[in-house]
């Protein structure tokens, strides 16, 4: 009785296995991985100029994406990942790349190396920091932007400072982001044994 309960677990775990490879298959055929752009929640980083006073050098906008793949077999994401930045504040005509990037465990961001996070069935966030360099001058309105933010920074002797989400921005400053992601594209890549697979999708404001 037991041999043959023990037979049946087995057909109905191949059965099982079968049906979510079909499934699978048929929701994106020719492709192994699903990524999707979600809201995100984590702080934008202003970075302070080395050699230019009372100047900002670099924005860090966190990016964050819910990536799952379409197979059973590993597949990992590759590190680093492409961008390329064609917004109104920053442009550059070749694919370059992001800044660091993220996954999530427990709530908690783990950075992506030095060894490369694995792609699962279920959906899992990625978090990826971009490193915008605007060009602006005395008077603008990422001049009148900034400031506030660069007072601050010389007040508590900081290099970096934490600031808004995206979604606070938004509220507050729609312009200022929207000109800063429109027209921007993100490159995700990854790897299964040795074959390296590239999705490009346009960066969009959340």
């Amino acid at each position: 009785m037991s041999k043959k309960f023990g037979m049946m677990k087995k057909i109905y775990e191949s059965i099982l296995i079968m049906g979510i490879m079909a499934l699978l298959n048929s929701c994106s055929p020719g492709k192994k991985i699903t990524a999707e752009q979600i809201d995100s929640n984590y702080p934008i980083i202003l970075v302070k100029a080395k050699n230019v006073e009372n100047k900002i050098s670099t924005v860090r906008i966190p990016l964050v994406f819910e990536i799952s793949k379409h197979t059973l077999k590993e597949i990992k994401l590759l590190i680093p990942t492409g961008y390329v930045y064609k917004n109104q504040y920053y442009q550059r005509s070749n694919w370059t790349s992001t800044g660091r990037s993220y996954h999530v465990e427990k709530g908690i961001l783990k950075e992506n190396l030095p060894t490369p996070p694995e792609i699962k069935l279920q959906k899992k966030e990625f978090v990826f920091y971009t490193s915008h360099r605007p060009h602006y001058t005395k008077g603008d309105e990422l001049y009148t932007f900034f400031q506030p933010y660069l007072n601050r920074m010389e007040k508590e002797r900081k290099d970096t400072l934490q600031i808004s989400t995206i979604n606070e921005l938004k509220n507050g400053h729609r312009d200022i982001i929207e000109n800063f992601l429109e027209g921007d594209t993100i490159l995700i890549k990854i790897f299964q044994n040795r074959d390296i697979d590239a999705y490009t999708y346009p960066v969009e404001v959340k």
